[in-house]
């Protein structure tokens, strides 16, 4: 859990509380990567798994690549560009991929931007978090 300096401007006095789950895919191959993280490269070109279309330049698609004690991750980041002005939102897609071993955490369109609110950018924050991250590789239980 992370508690943001940012406020509302309804709720002054109250702190902005976020959180996010991970999904774990042990033994993800990299075309289950690919789909998880709703982006292919085919020659030198991003796809969106969803449409199977080349990302739309408004969508200002970007890759980000970043590691942390015993993984390394790979994600993007896009831009909604449909649906209600007001609130679109910057979404970032990513998963954890363990150096030596076979466990992958992901998650899917974790909103990371309104739009319309570029203060309220928290990729950073979400990648300090990640950072943190170590897996670990329990003993086997004896019976």
């Amino acid at each position: 859990m992370y508690i943001s300096p940012i406020r509302s401007k309804d709720k002054p006095d109250e702190p902005i509380v976020w959180g996010f789950g991970l999904a774990c895919h042990a033994g993800a191959t990299r075309d289950e990567i690919d789909d998880l993280l709703g982006a292919r490269k085919l020659k030198d070109q991003w796809f969106w798994t969803g449409t199977n279309a080349p990302f739309e330049e408004n969508q200002n698609f970007r890759l980000i690549e970043f590691s942390g004690k015993n993984w390394t991750g790979i994600g993007n980041t896009n831009d909604q560009i449909t649906g209600e002005e007001t609130l679109r939102q910057r979404f970032f897609n990513f998963c954890l991929l363990q150096t030596d071993g076979s466990q992958v955490l992901c998650v899917c369109n974790l909103q990371v931007m309104n739009l319309n609110h570029p203060e309220s950018n928290i990729l950073e924050k979400v990648i300090a978090v990640l950072n943190s991250i170590e897996f670990v590789n329990l003993p086997a239980h004896e019976n």
